[in-house]
């Protein structure tokens, strides 16, 4: 189904209906979130992680257009931008997807997806083949070939601005066995909303998303000889002496570097293990510091002799 955006809110409102195509990664644990976060921001226990001030998502927002109109001038394209957000009705509308441009005309035959990279990130997660096909990263083909399910369309081509000064180009055929995956993905996670049951947590990586939604009781209970909790408070003593033997070993050699750099009149050191910088900071008066909001969550502290 294909619905015209009235305006951001109204997209907003369209997107928070579904799990939209940026955020089927997340069912597959190839996304920026994992699972278990994800579950908790669409049954509203979490707040949607707000990215509006975040630097990069700024730059990858202005620089959008740019990208598009130089793909235009280096490949002959012609991008045109999507009013619309797609839904799937093959499974009910629970995936939506909203392209950002489609090649030559709006429902055309080919979504084009823009993207702005670092060239940290095109090193370790893209893949160039000997015959110079680029492969982009997998949440990025599952964003694509979600977009493809919800607009009918037969081929996607993401185009990503590399560091600044490189355009790549990865194409992403229509693949339906992988529309189906998603699709089986989707409508599990829905049910799963549906039914209640959360999906397990990933530690460490879920930790700061579970204490905001596990909420500790009122219950007192004396556990002294129990296998399990003597191994878990055991456990947190000997890796707490290990940071701290850790630590001091760090400020140590810190100490050894920072003499060296003084008696030496040195501001800077390169060297094959790294680099050291050792320069004089001129003191800065106190100001007064707003912190953002904090979110409730599980205080949990752990206390071992």
């Amino acid at each position: 189904m294909r619905v015209p955006i009235l305006d951001e809110a109204h997209w907003y409102a369209m997107r928070d209906l579904c799990t939209g195509a940026s955020d089927v990664a997340n069912l597959f644990g190839c996304g920026y979130k994992s699972r278990f976060q994800y579950w908790h921001e669409k049954k509203g226990d979490l707040a949607r992680e707000d990215f509006t001030n975040n630097e990069r998502v700024i730059l990858g927002r202005c620089l959008e257009n740019g990208i598009a109109v130089a793909a235009g001038e280096l490949f002959g394209y012609s991008l045109v931008k999507s009013a619309a957000h797609y839904t799937d009705d093959t499974i009910g509308g629970l995936l939506g997807a909203t392209p950002d441009y489609w090649l030559d005309v709006e429902d055309a035959g080919t979504v084009v997806e823009v993207k702005n990279a670092s060239w940290g990130s095109f090193k370790d997660d893209w893949i160039i083949h000997e015959d110079g096909f680029v492969e982009c990263p997998l949440r990025f083909q599952l964003q694509v070939q979600a977009q493809l399910a919800c607009t009918g369309a037969e081929n996607g081509i993401l185009i990503a601005l590399i560091s600044g000064d490189r355009i790549v180009r990865c194409f992403q055929p229509r693949h339906e066995s992988a529309i189906a995956a998603i699709r089986e993905k989707v409508v599990e996670f829905h049910a799963s909303l549906e039914a209640n049951e959360e999906p397990p947590a990933d530690m460490p990586q879920d930790f700061d998303a579970a204490k905001q939604v596990w909420q500790g009781g009122a219950g007192k209970v004396d556990m002294r000889g129990d296998h399990r909790i003597e191994t878990w408070l055991h456990s947190m003593r000997e890796l707490r002496d290990t940071a701290k033997a850790v630590e001091s070993d760090i400020k140590k050699i810190q100490g050894e570097v920072l003499a060296y750099c003084t008696s030496n009149g040195l501001a800077s050191i390169n060297a094959d293990g790294g680099r050291i910088s050792c320069k004089w900071r001129e003191e800065k008066p106190s100001r007064f510091v707003h912190f953002k909001a904090q979110p409730a969550h599980n205080e949990l502290r752990i206390t071992v002799p």
